[in-house]
């Protein structure tokens, strides 16, 4: 009798051994990576791409997103949705979205890199994922007042997820304020719009800030979210923008250069050029320039527009 129940013991630990590889892929995370493509001269639209392999098909997936910074809309035609497979297929996907989105980025002059104050990729755990406060120049010295950018995880009502995830589903309500001043939202949820899936969390992955020619500044903000996929969690990006035209500090007249060079003023575009001589120019259409595919560099973040 002692030798059947051990048996049987062995069997059950083996059933569960087989179980847990088997189920493994299963709860496999789909973490997209994101990649800045930049702003048109005066601010008023962004661009970033996602890609990912995705859970269960194993598809690799790029995404290419053009917003309206100044309604956090998407531009028509936006987004740009590739998928590939076989053999180099993340690297085959982000170039089909590139050529597809190849035009209307040069319509729009997306060619100003801007600079970016503020990065929390997923691997940092000592940042705020939800509040950033960021000084809005590369200085030493205190010149302006900090701008504090914040997210409100919020509950709301989507019946459609109710098989989707046992957790909670969260819009968000997204604020920033001059530190020491008055508050202002910029986008509240009121519902969870279908491109977005089924979020459970958020957090501020980027703060990016365009000197605009004109005086003032216009940032672009990429969050990341949760969502529930069909075979586990997928983590996504948003992105929005947000016009200051007051409270900026004007530069000395011998700091010119300097903040022309990390991505504001009219010539950032030449410098771009003179540092990235050896990557694809010019088959994309004017001002636009394609970057090499080097999809093991972890410089590939990716993003996700939302719209209201």
């Amino acid at each position: 009798m002692g030798k059947v129940i051990s048996r049987v013991g062995r069997l059950l630990v083996f059933l569960s051994t087989l179980w847990f590889i088997m189920a493994t892929p299963l709860l496999a995370e789909d973490i997209a990576h994101r990649r800045i493509i930049g702003f048109s001269p005066d601010g008023t639209y962004f661009a970033f791409e996602q890609s990912g392999i995705e859970n269960g098909s194993g598809r690799a997936y790029a995404h290419i997103f053009l917003i309206e910074t100044g309604r956090n809309k998407w531009v028509k035609g936006s987004p740009f949705r590739a998928t590939a497979r076989g053999a180099g297929k993340l690297r085959a996907a982000r170039r089909k979205v590139r050529r597809d989105a190849r035009k209307t980025l040069a319509r729009y002059r997306i060619n100003r890199k801007g600079v970016v104050l503020a990065s929390n990729p997923i691997t940092e755990l000592n940042a705020d994922p939800h509040k950033v406060t960021v000084h809005t120049r590369r200085t030493i010295r205190k010149l302006d007042e900090p701008l504090v950018f914040s997210i409100e995880e919020v509950r709301i009502r989507t019946p459609r997820c109710r098989r989707a995830t046992s957790k909670r589903i969260k819009g968000m309500v997204i604020r920033v304020r001059r530190k020491g001043g008055r508050q202002q939202v910029l986008h509240e949820d009121k519902r969870i719009p279908k491109s977005r899936g089924c979020p459970t969390s958020y957090g501020i992955e980027d703060v990016i800030r365009l000197k605009k020619r004109g005086g003032g500044a216009v940032y672009a903000v990429i969050y990341s979210f949760i969502r529930a996929g069909a075979s586990g969690q997928e983590r996504r990006f948003i992105a929005g923008g947000w016009h200051d035209d007051g409270g900026d500090y004007q530069e000395p007249e011998h700091y010119r250069d300097l903040y022309d060079y990390y991505g504001g003023a009219d010539n950032s575009n030449q410098n771009d050029r003179d540092n990235d001589r050896d990557q694809d120019r010019g088959r994309s259409g004017r001002g636009y320039n394609e970057e090499r595919y080097d999809d093991d560099r972890g410089r590939d973040r990716n993003g996700e527009g939302y719209r209201r």
